[in-house]
């Protein structure tokens, strides 16, 4: 069948409207003065964001197919999963019957607070424990206290009313500790996306598998220049460096991919890897 091609340009068309929307509604959107002041540090930009983060990129993602890429990714998670800098639970939804238990981590208390929160109302079966942990520093070294989390430190879904507020105490984890790591929209975040990488491969099971979706630089270098010169103010408003080279981090944490593909202009990425030979107790 062959498509006429109007319909192509008419949907190509639609297409990049939609993408310099979503670039113009980033670009725009603000949080309180408080928190654009100057750079955030260890979770407060994004406890800043929390109450409207939602609300601010749900349609957005929606009309981009973001959430059709979570989906299909929370489809793939196996076993015990970790998921990193999870923000507001937005892939809680879309897990399936294949993992049998959810450890959910941020920095940021806030967020972790609206993530617990939606677990009750999408995925109430799933037994899942949430925990401030910084994803940098997940790896614990000593096997004595590592392994589960503390029960001092995280909060399980078992409990029916959740306090309101976490620990200050970071949690670590025990090396292949878990079958599936997730981290979506995250490494923009992390001073040393490397090193984040390099823990979750330690953390991961030889075997395992690590599932990313992320946002960075693009094929196209007149976008990459726009994501340039916008990156210190999105980085200001949102805790986000959206103009990095994903695949090279990738490289440089020594993670095996395994599929990788890119949308949006190539400033999304859908990777699935595994931890490479070099990434073994880092």
């Amino acid at each position: 069948m062959r498509i006429p091609a109007r319909y192509l340009l008419g949907g190509a068309g639609l297409y990049v409207g939609v993408a310099a929307t979503t670039y113009l509604r980033l670009k725009s959107h603000k949080c309180a003065d408080a928190c654009t002041d100057q750079p955030q540090r260890n979770g407060q930009a994004f406890n800043c964001l929390a109450d409207t983060y939602d609300k601010q990129v749900g349609w957005d993602e929606t009309l981009m197919g973001i959430s059709l890429l979570r989906r299909w990714l929370m489809r793939q998670a196996q076993g015990d999963v970790l998921e990193v800098s999870a923000g507001t639970g937005r892939n809680l939804p879309y897990y399936s019957k294949a993992a049998s238990s959810l450890t959910i981590t941020d920095t940021s208390k806030n967020m972790l607070w609206h993530a617990r929160q939606k677990h009750d109302r999408y995925s109430a079966n799933l037994p899942a424990t949430f925990c401030l942990a910084d994803a940098q520093n997940m790896l614990h070294h000593s096997s004595i206290d590592a392994g589960a989390p503390d029960e001092a430190l995280c909060q399980s879904s078992k409990v029916q009313q959740p306090d309101s507020t976490f620990q200050d105490k970071l949690q670590t984890f025990s090396p292949a500790q878990f079958d599936t790591v997730i981290d979506t929209f995250g490494l923009c975040s992390h001073a040393d996306p490397v090193a984040a990488l390099k823990q979750m491969a330690a953390v991961c099971k030889p075997g395992g598998q690590i599932m990313l979706l992320q946002h960075g630089r693009a094929t196209w270098d007149w976008l990459n220049q726009r994501l340039d010169d916008e990156a210190p103010a999105h980085h200001v408003r949102w805790g986000c460096w959206w103009n990095r080279d994903i695949l090279q981090i990738v490289k440089q944490a020594g993670l095996v991919v395994d599929s990788c593909s890119r949308w949006h202009f190539g400033t999304t990425y859908l990777i699935k890897a595994h931890p490479g030979a070099s990434t073994n107790g880092s």
